[in-house]
């Protein structure tokens, strides 16, 4: 066992690949709300998923950076995406173009979302003090509130 344990830490794959395993353990509790089939109680949760239906129906209208919402605020339509970036909801758009449900292409988002930004923290707090400080970072960044 220890002869194994001694090759794999030699192998720059793995030395790459652990970070990424660890936080991906670490962030595990944090998503798994999100395997409910639900979505969880936040303030602004079910515009996210309003913004996601409003995209999806400009996209297949042949807008593909749409503005304006003409279905919003009563039908009166409101310039919702001036002020609110589409673009984290394209990869959102895209899974549900591949057949996920509104809802679950929302939840595998925020997922992935969540993942990718405790990553983030993770090389950022790798660059300024190493591994340590960066799963610190990654795990504070996960759960802090």
């Amino acid at each position: 066992m220890r002869d194994l344990w001694r090759r794999l830490s030699r192998s720059p794959f793995l030395r790459r690949l652990a970070p990424s395993l660890v936080i991906a353990i670490l962030v595990l509790p944090a998503v798994h709300p999100l395997t409910f089939g639900a979505l969880p109680d936040t303030p602004d949760g079910l515009l996210h998923l309003y913004r996601l239906i409003a995209l999806d129906h400009a996209i297949r209208h042949g807008d593909l950076w749409p503005r304006y919402v003409p279905g919003a605020l009563f039908g009166y339509g409101a310039p919702i995406f001036n002020f609110y970036a589409p673009l984290s909801l394209y990869p959102l758009e895209l899974l549900h173009l591949i057949g996920l449900r509104f809802l679950d292409a929302l939840l595998v988002g925020m997922a992935l979302y969540t993942f990718a930004g405790a990553l983030g923290a993770y090389r950022l707090g790798e660059a300024w003090g190493g591994p340590v400080s960066g799963i610190t970072a990654s795990v504070a960044y996960t759960y802090a509130p």
